[in-house]
C-alpha cells in the first residue's frame, strides 16, 4: 500500500495508519488469516 502511494518527491503524508489481524480455525488444523491495512494519504497543495 504504502510503495503505491507515491510518496517519494511529492508533497504527501500518511496518517491514522491502523492494522488489523483476524486469525480463523477450522476443523483444528485450517488456519485462515488475514492482514488489513487502512490509511488516510494527504496531499498539500500550497
Amino acid at each position: 500500500m504504502l510503495e503505491n502511494a507515491g510518496l517519494v518527491g511529492s508533497s504527501k503524508a500518511v496518517i491514522n495508519e491502523a492494522v488489523e489481524m483476524n486469525n480463523k480455525s477450522y476443523l483444528g488444523f485450517v488456519n485462515l488469516k488475514t492482514v488489513t491495512v487502512s490509511a488516510h494519504l494527504i496531499e498539500f497543495v500550497k
